[in-house]
């Protein structure tokens, strides 16, 4: 019988709780995954103890509450490893601390021997922390000479809380764990499951974090806390900077910087420009430098009379920003422009550049290609120093542009030269919209549609098709593959925010899409049958399948479902995924590191990828749907039957009416998991396990009801759609099997009755069907007269 998943859901909304006599005592941590690890004892006297905070416990059945006695604990706990009693050095770990937060009120000591002096640096100055880095966990591995003892210090307004860690004398490495700030009032209980023996606390039902039981044998006695702690009012040491100082620093205007970015540093960083005295110099200069990430901005205003000061002023204003935005020291991260303002003896080298505007502003690349001119001064405000970073990304694009063009001119360019010069185009930043509203973007005519997991309900075949058309038809009216393919759109658009707005002023792109386009194929067809993965060319490739890449940067397209280029793309994706999904976790470019990509979501986005390819409307022959079905077929494989991914792919066999390949491949999957009739539960929990060590976030009950919510979709499929014995006595596996993990729900007592009765088993469908209606309850009235009437039809034989 169908089961609508609302019903699934409201079954594991609630926690089950079970009739158990005890608790085990002893060591609980935290799963992986968690916002922090978090350590729980519950010893047998009925006392807790959780990382911060410890109280007594009181047990009723299986739940559990927590009285906090509120506990004073360290800021900090150091691990030991890596016993070396002959190591000169130890490596302090600061793995996964934000520093950013933390980096002018704590101070961190070193005591050489026991009697000697205390040597303290902020945490800023200690692990060289990078500004840079603010609200990131970065991995600082600091190295030290041995020492006697460690101090860690905590300041909060006046009060400072010191705590001293004497060390043991056999380790080289230490991981420098920072505990939260200390829990008040905090309210817990909990329950424990008996059969999988996790332990799940929470605070009134919020923030729910699960805990399994550990195994205490061969765990190190190495002290792990401070060997003294101390809280100690105006704490100072020699050198300290008073509090004010830490946050206004005062900047030394006499401190300059030459034009190749020395830095020379007093409490603070002054940045300075250097400009040339001629344009011919300018560009001399600005040429041998060759940095692809900055720009020249040349000013001609020949006919101001206050030019010079407005320029003047415009660089002052300029070089303080930027001084504020480093802060303490260069940073080529923002330093993205030279400048310079022309005089009466640069117009021979002026109409070499095409400077013919007056007044003018005019920018160059590294290579000296002119970008970008405007009949504009530079005092006004679309050149204000705000403004500047939204004009380096458009000179990037346009900058990428011209680079491009030169090489795609080059007969002798390598298909690496061109897989290089492509994926560096795609690292670029798209921004909101960087055309005006005249000039549409071109877009496909197949929508972008988000992957929405497939609801695991029984569904008629028929139902399903007609839905399917229904809503496809309301999106497309008509599958095209032509990369040019253009749509009318709304001419509102989209507001433009691009500061380099007249269009006609732009560099114009020379190379033909349709060139770059066959160049595009030919490296995939030719990387196709190399072995070894190209990662620029996969990360250039998933760009490009997720509408980031330089397709949409340079001519503003979508991705186009089924063309040759897609399922090039797709079938490289496809071939070297396990290598590709070993690269990360995520497809974001990183701030502080232009050159490194990795994964994002690399399952579920070559999920939605494929699970697009085969939807109606998205193909248009028989062979583009094979093609798309054998791809989500080899994507079960290479996922290890994954149980999202062959949800997906059975939903996408039902909906297009390749019915015997939905029952084969439920069958693997159903196989997989469950190898006998005996101890299902068990066997599900094996399989959800491993699931588990894939993603963190997995849940136990869920899962088991997904599982048994598959099974009898199956199932009830064999009902509606298939006559043949065999299939019919699998079914009755899988139904029976629901029933194990979900017992007397109705939907499923009506699936096998059905079943039994197919198979000719009479009376055991008669007595299951009845059982179906036994369960039912006041408000299910349609459901009971639907289920009364396939009794009457097993009775009387006429079913």
């Amino acid at each position: 019988m169908k089961k609508l998943f609302l019903i699934l859901l409201f079954a594991y909304s609630f926690p089950i709780f079970a009739q158990v006599n005890t608790i085990p005592a002893g060591e609980y941590k935290s799963k992986p995954g968690e916002s922090e690890k978090i350590n729980l004892v519950l010893s047998e006297n009925n006392k807790f103890n959780i990382a911060i905070f410890s109280g007594t416990y009181e047990q009723s059945n299986d739940s559990i509450i927590f009285h906090n006695d509120n506990e004073n604990t360290s800021n900090f706990n150091l691990e030991y490893s890596n016993l070396d009693p002959k190591a000169k050095k130890i490596t302090l770990n600061f793995d996964g601390i934000s520093l950013y937060y933390y980096s002018d009120n704590k101070y961190i000591g070193i005591q050489e021997k026991e009697n000697s002096e205390i040597i303290y640096k902020t945490f800023k100055e200690f692990t060289h922390y990078d500004a840079m880095d603010y609200n990131e966990k970065i991995k600082y591995n600091i190295e030290i000479d041995r020492a006697y003892a460690i101090f860690f210090v905590t300041e909060i307004e006046n009060n400072s809380f010191i705590e001293k860690f004497i060390l043991p004398k056999n380790i080289s490495e230490i991981k420098v764990i920072q505990n939260s700030e200390r829990s008040k009032n905090i309210n817990l209980n909990g329950f424990y499951n008996q059969k999988t023996k996790v332990l799940t606390i929470g605070e009134k039902g919020r923030n729910m974090v699960e805990f399994s039981i550990q195994n205490n044998e061969n765990k190190d006695d190495l002290p792990t806390k401070p060997s003294e702690s101390n809280l100690i009012k105006d704490w100072t040491y020699s050198g300290k900077l008073p509090k004010e100082d830490l946050y206004n620093q005062v900047v030394d205007t006499t401190a300059t910087v030459d034009y190749s970015r020395t830095v020379e540093v007093a409490t603070a960083y002054t940045f300075k420009l250097k400009t040339e005295k001629t344009l011919k110099d300018a560009f001399q200069s600005f040429e041998k430098n060759k940095n692809k990430s900055r720009f020249l901005i040349i000013i001609n205003d020949l006919n101001n009379k206050n030019i010079e000061t407005e320029f003047k002023d415009y660089i002052t204003n300029y070089e303080t920003n930027l001084a504020y935005t480093m802060y303490d020291g260069y940073n080529p991260e923002y330093d993205h422009f030279d400048f310079y303002m022309t005089n009466s003896k640069d117009k021979s080298e002026m109409k070499k550049k095409g400077i013919t505007l007056n007044p003018s502003v005019t920018f160059f690349d590294s290579d000296l290609s002119k970008l970008y001119f405007s009949n504009q001064k530079i005092m006004d405000d679309l050149y204000s120093y705000y403004n500047l970073s939204t004009i380096n990304t458009d000179l990037k694009i346009l900058s990428s542009n011209a680079k491009f063009d030169v090489l795609f001119a080059n007969k002798n360019a390598t298909l690496e030269q061109s897989i290089l010069a492509l994926h560096e185009i795609s690292k670029l930043e798209i921004p909101y919209n960087y055309e005006d509203t005249t000039d549409l973007p071109v877009i496909s005519t197949i929508q972008e549609t988000q992957f929405v997991p497939p609801i695991v309900v029984k569904e008629e075949i028929k139902e399903v098709e007609t839905q399917v058309e229904v809503s496809k038809t309301e999106v497309v009216e008509d599958v095209k593959t032509d990369v040019t393919e253009t749509v009318a759109v709304d001419a509102n658009y989209n507001y433009d925010y691009s500061i380099l707005k007249i269009k006609e002023n732009k560099y114009k792109f020379k190379t033909p899409e349709k060139k770059i386009s066959e160049k595009w194929i030919k490296i995939l067809e030719s990387n196709l049958a190399v072995k070894n993965v190209n990662k620029k060319l996969a990360i250039t490739i998933l760009k490009e399948l997720s509408n980031k890449g330089f397709n949409k940067i340079l001519f503003k397209n979508n991705e186009v479902i089924n063309s040759k280029k897609h399922n090039l793309e797709m079938d490289y994706i496809l071939k070297h995924y396990d290598t590709i999904s070993k690269f990360n976790n995520t497809l974001e470019e990183s701030i502080y590191d232009s050159d490194y990509y990795s994964v994002y979501d690399l399952k579920d986005t070559y999920l939605n990828l494929i699970n697009q390819s085969v939807q109606k409307g998205n193909y248009k022959t028989k062979e583009e749907l094979n093609r798309g079905m054998s791809r989500y077929k080899s994507f079960t494989v290479l996922t290890n039957n994954d149980a999202f991914v062959m949800s997906s792919y059975m939903e996408a066999l039902k909906a297009n009416l390749v019915l015997e390949e939905y029952l084969s491949t439920y069958e693997i999957y159903f196989n997989s998991v469950i190898k006998n009739k005996s101890s299902i539960i068990e066997q599900l929990d094996e399989a959800f396990a491993i699931k588990q060590k894939e993603d963190y976030s997995a849940n136990w009950v869920e899962y088991k009801y997904n599982f048994a919510n598959q099974a009898n979709n199956a199932a009830w499929f064999v009902v509606e759609n298939i006559k043949d014995a065999d299939a019919i006595k699998k079914a009755i596996v899988w139904s029976e099997t629901s029933l194990v993990i979900q017992k007397n729900d109705q939907f499923y007592l009506d699936t096998l009755a059905q079943l039994y009765y197919k198979n000719g088993e009479k009376e055991k469908a008669i007595l299951t069907e009845q059982k179906a209606i036994d369960v039912l309850t006041e408000d299910d009235f349609s459901q009971r007269q639907e289920y009364e009437k396939v009794l009457e039809k097993m009775k009387n034989g006429t079913y």
